[in-house]
């Protein structure tokens, strides 16, 4: 977790990890909710921007220096093991730790995302800046002017599209999926704090959102994989990540009710074919078509799935208009009247 404290406002911006896109993204961020960048800024000795600490200076990674470039400021680097450098730095931010636990506690607080922590920790600060008058302290504040185009934060690696369709990204051995088109090719990667950027030859082939675990998982989307499966559907029994086929309940229940209907073979051939759906009307519309197939009842096929995806299941000329008894209206206006 990152924590950026710029001049002298509260500003926080709450990672999952400490890498520089997400220092890069948090500054970003600070930058243009003060409305320009400072002269200088004092920083530590961040591992995803020194590489190396020299007499009188030091060696930064590639990426800070464009950035760095990218807003135009000048740095000063705190001395290792000298906390007393930035005293007020560090008491800032306890007292805001202190701050964000007491009201965490106090509330029973539960976030089931970083976004809406980042929203409460947002909330936050913007409390204690109107509290002790910072944000009218910082008005005053010589500012100079936002490029016209923000920093783009993130780090780029290249990786060779394996026979299941997907991409390892980073030290973490986390797999990503892109379009089986494109097995056995180098892709450019782009991994921002937030999510995973697939590109072939420049053009965006595939995103996700980005993978924050211990374990090596994986993010694959049903689309990029199984026109790939409908052509050799022998294979889907035995694939790897097979569960994939499985992960909206819908779609479970939707295969159980298949097999009830006919042989293992033929099931997850036409199965497969419901699923292909996905790639051109969209998971929603195919799952909520799953659901009214399986009200219908009868024989649940792809076909009968694709009818009512395209609106083609029922016969307009078979609508018939719904009848009213109007003595319930009538009731309706002696109430007013009376």
């Amino acid at each position: 977790m990152w924590y950026c404290h710029i001049l002298i406002a509260y500003l926080l911006r709450p990672f999952f990890q400490e890498t520089f896109e997400c220092f890069a993204e948090g500054s970003r961020e600070a930058f243009e909710e003060n409305g320009g960048v400072a002269e200088i800024y004092r920083l530590d000795n961040l591992t995803p921007v020194v590489t190396k600490i020299l007499k009188g200076g030091r060696e930064t990674t590639k990426k800070f220096k464009s950035f760095q470039n990218h807003y135009g400021f000048k740095v000063h680097f705190c001395n290792p093991a000298s906390g007393w450098e930035k005293g007020s730095v560090e008491s800032t931010n306890s007292h805001l730790k202190r701050k964000l636990e007491s009201d965490i506690a106090v509330g029973d607080l539960v976030f089931t995302s970083l976004d809406s922590f980042r929203v409460f920790v947002h909330e936050t600060c913007r409390k204690l800046n109107n509290a002790e008058g910072v944000t009218e302290a910082f008005q005053n504040e010589q500012l100079c002017a936002l490029p016209q185009t923000a920093f783009e934060s993130y780090q780029t690696s290249i990786a060779k599209v394996s026979k299941y369709s997907t991409v390892v990204v980073g030290n973490e051995g986390h797999r990503y999926s892109a379009p089986s088109t494109y097995v056995g090719c180098r892709i450019e990667v782009r991994t921002y704090p937030a999510k995973v950027v697939l590109l072939f030859q420049g053009q965006v082939i595939a995103t996700h959102n980005r993978i924050y675990s211990d374990n090596k998982k994986v993010s694959i989307q049903i689309e990029h994989v199984i026109n790939e499966l409908c052509r050799k559907p022998g294979v889907a029994q035995e694939w790897k990540y097979k569960d994939i086929l499985f992960e909206h309940p819908v779609w479970n229940l939707f295969y159980q009710r298949m097999r009830s209907q006919r042989d293992e073979q033929s099931c997850i051939k036409e199965f497969l074919k419901c699923l292909a759906l996905t790639t051109e009307y969209g998971r929603q519309n195919v799952t909520v078509a799953m659901q009214l197939l399986e009200e219908q009842g009868g024989l649940l096929t792809s076909d009968k799935l694709k009818a009512i995806v395209t609106n083609d299941a029922f016969d307009p000329m078979d609508i018939r208009p719904i009848r009213r008894n109007l003595v319930e209206y009538d009731e309706l206006l002696r109430r007013k009247v009376r």
